[in-house]
């Protein structure tokens, strides 16, 4: 029996093909062959290394699949809420700078108050006597310095509500939608201002300052709720089912 013959019934053993000899003699040869016992060594490592077995299905019988998937994603969730908590913290923070601002402001405001008072008052300024049967008139200076008190009065309220929102989140609920309604009116009646010609470059830093108190309240009010607590609020405001929430008994 030649070689060649004996490895061609090799190579079709390996394929899974009948052979045209009788296994019985190929095994014969290959106990006394060492050559071919070497050359049918090497096709079976080749062969092992080429052949792709089908994919088996892992066996997941026995298994907690929800404990691995919490345990995925519950990291995520914990990262998602530190870094909210640090924004509602550091709007916090904004709250306690904007009240200094807004406190700063009303102080410039009673100053002007009180030039406008200087100059309405001081000496040298002479005073106007109303003659029999007219009306009283009304000094600009002075009506000026009246309501820059009350806008100074208005703009140091406004500071301590910061520095309370600041202290107190929870506060915040209540505070962010009278804050959120004078931003906007602020700025709707600054545009307005910009289209007629009447505004001033000096009102542009109110309205930003307010702008900011209104966002940083509404980050401080938000911030008091998980993001997983407010998705849901927005789902059910959406008219979404909320998943985790038992249903109502009838």
């Amino acid at each position: 029996m030649e070689c060649e013959d004996i490895r061609a019934a090799l190579s079709a053993r390996l394929d899974g093909e009948p052979a045209a000899i009788a296994d019985e003699v190929i095994d014969a040869h290959l106990s006394v062959c060492a050559e071919c016992r070497q050359w049918y060594e090497r096709a079976v490592s080749v062969n092992r290394a080429l052949t792709v077995g089908p994919a088996v299905a892992p066996d997941f019988s026995g298994v907690d699949l929800s404990e691995r998937i919490l345990l995925t994603i519950e990291p995520e969730r914990r990262r998602r809420e530190r870094t909210w908590n640090l924004a509602a913290g550091t709007a916090r923070a904004v709250l306690i700078v904007l009240a200094v601002l807004w406190s700063a402001w009303a102080v410039l405001t009673l100053s002007d108050a009180s030039a406008m008072l200087q100059a309405a008052h001081g000496p040298g300024v002479p005073g106007q006597v109303p003659s029999a049967g007219s009306a009283a008139t009304v000094d600009p200076m002075e009506q000026g310095a009246t309501l820059a008190v009350k806008l100074a009065a208005i703009r140091l309220a406004l500071g301590v509500g910061m520095l309370w929102a600041a202290w107190r989140p929870r506060a915040a609920m209540g505070m962010a939608p009278v804050y959120g309604a004078i931003a906007t009116f602020s700025i709707g009646f600054g545009i307005r201002d910009v289209i007629v010609g009447a505004y001033e470059p000096g009102e542009l830093a109110g309205l930003l300052l307010m702008f900011l108190s209104a966002v940083a309240l509404a980050v401080v009010w938000l911030g008091g709720y998980t993001p997983t607590a407010l998705a849901q609020a927005w789902r059910a405001a959406s008219g979404l089912p909320v998943t985790g929430v038992p249903p109502q008994e009838k």
